[in-house]
């Protein structure tokens, strides 16, 4: 248009559309034909299968399940130390013992060995039921990221091209 503006050309065909600021510069033919206008950008990237492992949660749940992992392997290392060492294991007195045995329950595995106390009975038997839930919700979304291919963000507007 600026070629056409400084009067280096006599005319200019193709899809220019006629705007109010336009007009005030050229004038314009009666339209004879339609053309609609398509964006054609690069095709969004799959996201790698090895990503899908931690891309499931939001990075906030992945932080909060950290937290509540260590709070409860704490706890449970506390709460076996508060028993007579003859009545608890020595496992549940350690917090690597704690901390393995917390693990196993999160991951969907059985521990070696259960606490014989009560309390501590009903404390592991409670951390089980939130890592069931917790397990279920990972291994849902696993298998349906792992089977529908996931791609990223694609390109919608047109400064993202730039």
């Amino acid at each position: 248009m600026g070629v056409l503006l400084r009067q280096e050309v006599d005319f200019a065909v193709g899809t220019l559309t006629p705007s109010s600021e336009r007009h005030e510069y050229f004038d314009f033919t009666i339209q004879y034909t339609q053309d609609k206008t398509t964006w054609v950008v690069p095709e969004a990237d799959i996201i790698p299968k090895w990503r899908s492992l931690v891309a499931i949660f939001h990075p906030n749940v992945w932080l909060v399940s950290m937290i509540v992992y260590a709070i409860v392997s704490i706890t449970t290392c506390l709460l076996g130390k508060s028993i007579k060492s003859t009545q608890e294991y020595a496992m549940f007195r350690t917090i690597y013992g704690t901390s393995l045995s917390t693990w196993c329950t999160l991951v969907g595995s059985a521990p070696a060995i259960f606490p014989k106390t009560t309390r501590l009975r009903v404390f592991v038997f409670l951390w089980g039921l939130f890592s069931l839930h917790w397990y279920t919700a990972y291994t849902t979304c696993l298998i349906s990221m792992l089977t529908t291919p996931q791609y990223q963000n694609p390109v919608s507007f047109y400064y993202l091209l730039l």
